[in-house]
């Protein structure tokens, strides 16, 4: 299966060709520290990205095992911030980090036994991050919201 990412084509679509893969605003918690974490996340997908095209495929699978390695470490982060906010919901939390550790372990190794990496192989992990952002993240951002704390502003004028 290949998933291609449409870009340039709506008027909201902020992407350039410099960075394929980027943070959508729906996507941003309101906890500096963790937006930054995602958008650091994606910078290393867009580094894979760009080592790839330009035809540097190991030096793309090294940004990929950098970013899978950002990611435990940034999934660790995560968890702590929502214990110190008191997130209910942490137990499956966890479980869902682990899911999106495995879906991204399997894409590093359908590419590998496939023998090649390809962009498709990149844009199923900029689907598997919004995912994880989007549906994963969604109720920590509720529940920070919930306590009375204002999203940050998007720096992005969105």
């Amino acid at each position: 299966m290949f998933a291609e990412v449409i870009r340039g084509r709506f008027r909201e679509d902020k992407t350039t060709d410099a960075a394929p893969y980027a943070l959508p605003v729906s996507a941003e918690i309101g906890l500096p520290v963790l937006d930054q974490a995602h958008t650091a996340l994606l910078a290393r997908l867009n580094a894979a990205h760009r080592a790839l095209v330009s035809g540097d495929e190991p030096r793309a699978r090294l940004q990929l095992d950098m970013l899978r390695s950002d990611l435990a470490v940034h999934f660790d982060i995560e968890e702590q911030i929502m214990q110190a906010l008191g997130f209910a919901d942490l137990r499956h939390h966890i479980r869902y980090h682990a899911a999106s550790t495995a879906q991204f372990d399997e894409i590093c190794r359908v590419s590998l036994s496939r023998g090649s990496l390809t962009v498709g192989d990149l844009d199923l992990c900029f689907q598997s991050l919004i995912d994880e952002m989007l549906r994963g993240d969604i109720d920590l951002k509720s529940h920070f919201q919930s306590m009375g704390s204002r999203p940050a502003t998007s720096r992005r004028g969105a």
